[in-house]
């Protein structure tokens, strides 16, 4: 395999075409500047050289979605890369974010529940007996 011939794996990647219109179309993920992350021969950096000859893949993902409920919350990838292990016939895949998070001030929260709780279960006024 030419392993400089990523852009035309990419082009074929089972993942990038389904992640159009599938439930993980709300997902995002970082640039493929790797190459493929499977299938090796064990212990070594050379692709599958078995019978099934297997067309190197990223099988090795990850995807992330930014939360939509936090409006001051962000999710931002700093890095996406593979990792040169040769334990396995995949080499493992890792990236790096910053995260934003929000935070939550639990007493102003208690207070407002407090308030709102009071407002709706206020005892209803009496009415005149007769």
């Amino acid at each position: 395999m030419n392993q400089k011939n990523l852009a035309g794996l990419r082009a074929r990647d089972q993942l990038l075409q389904c992640q159009r219109n599938t439930v993980i179309a709300g997902f995002s993920e970082g640039q493929l500047a790797f190459d493929p992350t499977y299938k090796y021969d064990p212990h070594c950096n050379i692709y599958d050289t078995s019978p099934k000859k297997r067309i190197p893949a990223w099988c090795d993902r990850i995807l992330y979605q930014r939360s939509p409920k936090c409006a001051s919350g962000a999710l931002n990838l700093l890095h996406y890369n593979r990792r040169e292990h040769q334990f396995s016939d995949h080499r493992p895949v890792y990236a790096i974010f910053e995260a934003k998070v929000c935070t939550i001030n639990f007493a102003k929260r208690a207070e407002i529940e407090a308030n709102i709780l009071a407002t709706l279960f206020k005892a209803p006024p009496e009415l005149p007996r007769s």
